[in-house]
């Protein structure tokens, strides 16, 4: 299946904002959740609000480097291409590896509060992310 440039920077884009949509909604149900239950609703709030600033710190000094190079790369290759060489095999193994890592703070002894933190601010440094892969996608404008 062949895809052009415009269509694959917005799959990259959707997949990162789809991804970052749940850690974002687990992250924050595990925060709530520790906070009910302890009766301190206002350090959760805390720790959402530092989770989401350290997602957007991330975002903007990071992901957005990721974003760029991933558009680049994109447009070098042949317009239409297929779907299967979007991402090269270092991209795979580096989202393999943000697998194996979320499935192992599953299994860590950790607070919920931590756990919830974590995925915030992946969460939201994703879907940060993707916003750019939208405006990417707006600057290469045809369809």
């Amino acid at each position: 299946m062949n895809i052009s440039h415009t269509k694959a920077i917005i799959v990259s884009g959707i997949l990162w904002f789809s991804i970052g949509l749940m850690l974002l909604a687990k992250g924050l149900n595990f925060i709530i959740l520790s906070g009910q239950t302890a009766g301190r609703e206002e350090v959760s709030l805390w720790i959402v609000a530092l989770s989401l600033g350290i997602g957007f710190v991330k975002s903007k000094f990071i992901l957005s480097k990721t974003v760029k190079r991933v558009i680049v790369t994109i447009l070098a290759r042949p317009n239409p291409f297929s779907i299967f060489e979007l991402y090269s095999r270092s991209y795979y193994l580096i989202i393999l590896s943000m697998v194996f890592l979320g499935v192992g703070m599953r299994w860590a002894p950790l607070p919920l509060e931590v756990r919830g933190a974590v995925d915030v601010a992946v969460g939201s440094a994703l879907i940060n992310g993707a916003v750019l892969y939208f405006r990417g996608a707006l600057a290469n404008k045809p369809l």
